[in-house]
């Protein structure tokens, strides 16, 4: 009773609070598949989470697709810390090659917190090897945004997570790290360097 007791006394001081809340475990994600070529919406393309495969949907009409998000009831520690929790998604359609973009969102996820994408994909895309997937498909995206003119302070902050993805390909990481090097350089858009 004196250990439990103990317990919930510190777990008060470190800032923890018992209670029964929503938490979202799985944030909903929304958004549009396009050929960055033509802008043309990409039907039939399956989108799915990296890590949590059973999180798939495939674009409609418009090169449209959502995912729901879910939640539960139930009791939890609530503690003051957070930190940003990020997701990696993988865009599949066999005109085209492997895409990949990437959801963050605040955590703990004791609040619905949609995230919405426009993702562009690439036809007669170059084959990764398998020890870097989407190796290409960064590279080719750091390319298509800034003669897009749009390599903005917001786009640099979705290509950055894509750093993440493994690649054990030396040619290809040093393109990519030139990439990112050279986009960081590039004056913003919004104004900030």
């Amino acid at each position: 009773m004196r250990a439990v007791l103990g317990l919930g006394i510190g777990l008060l001081l470190a800032g923890c609070v018992p209670m029964v809340t929503d938490m979202w475990t799985v944030q909903p994600v929304s958004g549009m598949v396009f050929d960055a070529d033509n802008g043309a919406p990409v039907t039939g393309a399956v989108v799915r989470n990296l890590h949590q495969s059973e999180l798939v949907a495939e674009t409609g009409a418009v090169g449209e697709f959502s995912i729901e998000g879910q939640s539960h009831l139930a009791f939890h520690m609530a503690m003051p810390a957070s930190y940003l929790d990020t997701q990696f998604w993988v865009i599949s359609h066999a005109g085209y090659g492997d895409a990949a973009f990437t959801t963050s969102t605040l955590a703990p996820p004791r609040s619905e917190q949609p995230s919405l994408v426009e993702v562009p994909v690439f036809a007669n895309a170059e084959r990764d090897p398998d020890n870097c997937r989407f190796g290409h498909y960064r590279l080719r995206l750091v390319d298509y945004l800034t003669r897009e003119g749009t390599l903005d302070w917001g786009a640099m902050q979705q290509l950055a997570p894509l750093d993440g993805l493994d690649c054990e390909d030396p040619e290809l990481q040093r393109q990519w790290q030139a990439a990112l090097e050279h986009a960081y350089r590039l004056p913003q858009a919004d104004g900030e360097d």
